[in-house]
């Protein structure tokens, strides 16, 4: 079985991440790929250097039948079997693609297709809402990466029986290095105090929520409680403004145990160098930056976001804050430093499992099942 995974563009974010991990498996899966994408981004070298068959097909504007054919040629020299995308609208040039490849005599097979919705309908313009309402009429089936995210979608579009969750996976042997270490990392002799370092992973969108951190680290200030925060995510110049506003409020508040260090090129090892992680969100579909942090055997703070009690199993994995509330945010943040070393004892045992849980390979075994699965069905 030969499945294409579609992206738009190779730029960073989770979706983008989470293709990459699974494009280094592909001597391992138990189905061989292609990765198509349209534009270049920053994991451009990534992909192209992990050894997966990656190509790019060129959307030109006012060209979009040249494209399309093109793609489905694609498909056909290929033999693909199923064509796996990430974005509604790729889905829907995926199908048009077959369904040309079809009339003009380019495919002569039965060829499924497959997408994964990665965020929430958030009340999005109404073309937008269209397209998701497309592409779920055209995929055989649909992929959500939480059951809180299928449920959102089953309540607003007409999914029927094609929906399946399938959990984001991670390649943890990035953090290894973490886990086998277990104890509290040595920081060399320094001459002042060394206070624990806590941190936020995560770039300043509207899907998070920065602000409450920063509000709960200025009452943590007041309390006389010593740490150091790291905030590693960039500035998105469309929403400047949320990076800004943290920035000033810190500034003003004269948080100077806060750092903004921007966009973080190794996560992995700033995890390493943490005492604990703190998380913010209010509308993450899976907060991969959440595992990760967890299975590298950090203490994590997360607010109780229902994708986040589904993903920390109900808070079981990690300790729950109230959504919104920084004051609650900040007694979570005192309890952890004042039973710290008790806390990162339990979040070592508490990463094993997150790693079985989450790990790339058991995303490509449910991957792999719903490709036989939709196969079955013998459609288009």
């Amino acid at each position: 079985m030969k499945v294409v995974y579609i992206l738009g563009s190779l730029n960073r974010g989770g979706m983008e991440s989470l293709l990459l991990d699974v494009a280094r498996q592909h001597d391992a899966a138990p189905f061989d790929m292609v990765v198509l994408h349209r534009k270049g981004g920053a994991y451009y070298e990534d992909f192209y250097g992990c050894g997966v068959d990656i190509r790019q097909l060129s959307f030109h504007k006012g060209r979009l039948i040249t494209y399309l054919l093109s793609l489905s040629r694609f498909i056909a020299e290929q033999e693909v079997d199923v064509v796996h995308t990430q974005m509604a609208i790729d889905c829907i040039y995926a199908r048009l693609a077959l369904r040309l490849g079809r009339l003009f005599g380019i495919i002569h097979k039965p060829i499924q297709l497959v997408t994964t919705f990665h965020g929430f309908d958030m009340g999005e313009e109404v073309f937008n809402r269209m397209r998701r309402k497309w592409a779920i009429r055209m995929a055989d089936k649909v992929c959500f990466v939480s059951q809180c995210e299928r449920e959102d979608y089953e309540r607003r579009y007409d999914v029927g029986n094609k929906g399946y969750v399938i959990y984001n996976g991670v390649d943890f042997s990035k953090v290894a290095v973490k886990m086998e270490r277990g104890k509290e990392s040595e920081r060399g002799s320094e001459s002042v105090p060394v206070h624990p370092r806590l941190g936020m992973v995560g770039s300043f969108g509207s899907g998070r929520s920065h602000i409450v951190v920063c509000k709960a680290l200025k009452e943590l200030q007041e309390r006389n409680i010593k740490i150091e925060f790291y905030f590693a995510g960039a500035k998105r110049e469309s929403e400047a403004a949320l990076y800004d506003t943290c920035v000033e409020y810190c500034r003003q508040n004269n948080l100077n145990n806060v750092h903004f260090l921007g966009n973080c090129n190794n996560v992995y090892s700033l995890l390493q160098q943490m005492d604990g992680f703190v998380y913010s969100t209010v509308h993450d579909t899976f907060g991969i930056a959440v595992v990760e942090a967890i299975a590298s055997g950090l203490p994590t703070i997360v607010n109780d976001w229902v994708v986040m009690k589904e993903v920390t199993r109900d808070g079981q994995w990690a300790t729950l804050f109230k959504t919104e509330d920084a004051e609650d945010c900040a007694n979570k943040i005192q309890d952890l430093i004042e039973h710290l070393s008790e806390r990162k004892a339990k979040a070592q045992e508490i990463a094993q499992q997150v790693r079985e849980a989450y790990s790339i390979e058991k995303h490509i075994e449910r991957l792999n099942e719903i490709y036989g699965a939709v196969r079955l069905r013998g459609k288009e």
